[in-house]
C-alpha cells in the first residue's frame, strides 16, 4: 500500500508543478484561453485587400525580459474578413512581433528558449531574391547601431510593442504592417531581336542589396549580391523578359547596381547604378524602382522608367 501511495504521488509531482492552482479567488497567475487577441492589418489597405499584400503572418511573442516564449504562423482569413490570432497566456507584459511574408527566400533565426527579443533577426535566405517582407508594429527601417555613423545607441523604446494582459478578459492588441523591403523590378524587351539572343533568357544581377533585419527592424548594411535569370512576360500588351529582386529597404548608396548579362558568357550587356537612377528619374518612393531595358536590333540598350508602372502595388 506504501509503495502503491509512493507511485501516485510521483505521477502527481509533474501535474502540480506545471498546473494553476486557484487561491483566494484569484486566478491572476493563470493563463485563460485565448485571453490575447492579435489583430492584424497593412497600413492604408482596406481589410479585404490584406492577401495582396501578405500570404502569411509569422507572430513572435516574448516575455517582459525580451525572452522567445512562442511563435505561429497565421495563413487563414477568418469568416468575417479579418486577420487574427489568440494566445493563452497568464496576465503580464508580453512584447509582439510579426512579419509578414517569410517565405522560402527569407528565414529567421529564432530557435527556442535561447533567442530573445535583441539577438533575432530575419534575412533572405536564398541567393537570388529576398522576400517581400512587412513588420508590424508599424515604423520606419532603421540602421542597426553596428552600423551606424554615431558610436552611441541610443537605447530601443519598446512601447510600441508591449501588451499588458490583464486578468479575467481578453485583451485585444493591434498589430499595423509597415512594408520593410524594396523590389526592384527588370524589364527588357527587344532582347531576342538581336544577335545576342540564342534561345537562354539573359540574366540580371543585383549588387549592395540589404539582406538583414534584427526584430527591431534595423537594417545590418552588409552588402549582397542576388542573381537571377529572367523570364518570358506579356506585360503591358508586349511580350519582355521580366524578374525582380526583394530585399531590406536601406538607404540608396552609390555602389548599388543592377546588371544585364548574357546567360551563356556572362558579359555584361548593360549597367544601372540605383542610386543615379531615381535620383534622375525623381522617384520619391525608392521602395519600388522599375527599370526597362530596351535593345535595338544592334543590341544597344537604352534604359528608362516604365510608364506601365507609375503606381504599382509594389510587392
Amino acid at each position: 500500500m506504501t509503495r502503491r501511495f509512493s507511485a501516485l504521488i510521483l505521477l502527481l509531482i509533474p501535474a502540480i508543478i506545471t498546473s494553476c492552482w486557484k487561491t483566494d479567488e484569484d486566478w491572476s497567475l493563470c493563463a485563460a484561453d485565448e485571453n490575447l487577441l492579435l489583430r492584424f492589418r497593412v497600413q492604408g489597405v482596406a481589410d479585404a485587400d490584406f492577401d495582396e499584400y501578405i500570404d502569411a503572418v509569422d507572430v513572435f511573442l516574448f516575455d517582459a525580459g525580451h525572452n522567445f516564449l512562442e511563435a505561429r504562423r497565421v495563413s487563414e482569413t477568418a469568416a468575417d474578413g479579418s486577420h487574427t490570432t489568440t494566445f493563452s497566456v497568464v496576465p503580464g507584459t508580453y512584447h509582439v512581433v510579426a512579419w509578414g511574408n517569410i517565405t522560402a527566400n527569407s528565414r529567421h533565426s529564432v530557435m527556442g528558449a535561447a533567442s530573445n527579443f535583441e539577438n533575432s533577426f530575419i534575412e533572405i535566405a536564398s541567393s537570388e531574391t529576398g522576400c517581400p517582407i512587412y513588420y508590424a508594429p508599424y515604423k520606419t527601417p532603421g540602421i542597426h547601431p553596428d552600423f551606424a555613423a554615431s558610436t552611441r545607441a541610443d537605447e530601443p523604446d519598446y512601447s510600441s510593442y508591449s501588451v499588458e494582459v490583464l486578468p479575467a478578459t481578453q485583451t485585444v492588441k493591434e498589430l499595423v504592417f509597415a512594408k520593410a523591403h524594396r523590389k526592384v523590378e527588370v524589364f527588357l524587351t527587344g532582347y531576342e531581336n538581336t544577335d545576342l539572343w540564342d534561345g537562354k533568357s539573359p540574366g540580371v544581377e543585383k549588387i549592395g542589396a540589404g539582406g538583414k533585419y534584427d526584430f527591431l527592424l534595423r537594417a545590418h548594411l552588409t552588402p549582397v549580391t542576388l542573381n537571377r535569370r529572367t523570364v518570358r512576360e506579356t506585360v503591358d500588351s508586349r511580350a519582355m523578359f521580366t524578374t525582380a529582386f526583394h530585399s531590406a529597404l536601406i538607404p540608396l548608396r552609390s555602389d548599388m547596381e543592377v546588371n544585364i548579362y548574357h546567360p551563356t558568357t556572362g558579359e555584361e550587356l548593360a549597367t544601372v547604378n540605383l542610386e543615379e537612377y531615381v535620383a534622375e528619374n525623381n522617384i520619391t518612393d525608392d521602395s519600388y524602382i522599375p527599370i526597362l531595358f530596351s535593345f535595338d536590333l544592334d543590341a544597344n540598350v537604352s534604359v528608362s522608367m516604365p510608364s506601365w508602372n507609375e503606381n504599382p502595388i509594389g510587392w
